[in-house]
């Protein structure tokens, strides 16, 4: 899943050479990511929203305000973090899940 993926308005968060390999952040602005939390899990796909920093805080994360993510896609942003066992099979299938658990939002709302 990048910009140009199979998801519009995709936005991944941080440098994209100066990461750590196993923490992706991305957003979707207008869509709301508990809603996204909850679908992802009826599927077996664990994710986060916000930062670490503010989870489980109820509030927007500061740490996302400073980096200059606006409300909107602050409020849609997801965070993903592969461990030890993760491999590329588990991490197309959480794509494939994300990706349909987006597009059935959009269609929510459109």
């Amino acid at each position: 899943m990048d910009d140009a993926g199979p998801v519009s308005g995709l936005h991944r968060s941080g440098d994209q050479k100066r990461r750590l390999a196993s923490h992706l952040h991305i957003s979707f602005p207008g869509i709301d990511a508990e809603r996204l939390v909850f679908m992802l899990e009826q599927k077996g796909v664990l994710v986060a929203t916000g930062s670490a920093c503010a989870a489980n805080s109820g509030t927007r994360s500061h740490v996302l305000e400073a980096i200059g993510l606006a409300p909107e896609a602050a409020d849609g942003s997801l965070r993903l973090t592969l461990g030890r066992l993760s491999d590329s099979e588990t991490c197309t299938a959480a794509a494939r899940e994300i990706i349909a658990a987006i597009n059935t939002e959009k269609a929510r709302l459109a």
